[in-house]
């Protein structure tokens, strides 16, 4: 019985501990980051967007239900459509989609 009143008193004692340290907590203040202006063309990236998304890029479980012509359309206007996400980020293709791609469609070049 005594022994079970230590233990309660040892998770009393722990739970005021706990209780404590979270009343006395206080954060870091974060410093506070100002972004440079930029020049941003919202009607030209809702057009950019508007045009990837008529690309029909839905996958299926049925490969015969897809269109890999789209897929190589929505490649191909990345490009054109966003040249410095182009320049920064190179296209890589999985293997497991290109040898799915080359079993497909053996006529596409896949880099």
């Amino acid at each position: 019985m005594i022994v079970l009143l230590i233990l309660l008193c040892l998770v009393a004692l722990l739970l005021a501990v706990i209780l404590l340290r979270t009343l006395a907590f206080k954060p870091r203040a974060e410093e506070s980051t100002a972004f440079e202006e930029m020049d941003f063309d919202a009607d030209a990236a809702v057009k950019a967007l508007a045009e990837l998304v008529k690309c029909r890029t839905v996958s299926n479980a049925d490969k015969s239900l897809e269109d890999d012509r789209e897929f190589e359309k929505l490649i191909a206007l990345v490009p054109e459509l966003y040249p410095n996400v182009a320049k920064t980020c190179p296209m890589l293709r999985l293997a497991m989609a290109r040898e799915s791609a080359e079993l497909l469609r053996p006529d596409l070049k896949i880099v």
